[in-house]
């Protein structure tokens, strides 16, 4: 897991550098919006299954 999140911190990272955020969230949708826990679960549930 924590390479995982490493490696979302770089990409992440990289992504934010020159956008301005509408939300205040760590975990991203592509539009740079927020996840929901319910969505932020159903990525989780997919990348062990």
């Amino acid at each position: 897991m924590k390479k995982v999140l490493v490696k979302y911190e770089r990409i992440r990272r990289e992504y934010v550098k020159d956008r301005i955020l509408k939300e205040d969230a760590y975990f991203l949708s592509y539009q740079g919006r927020g996840l929901s826990h319910v969505s932020l679960d159903n990525i989780i549930m997919e990348g062990i299954w």
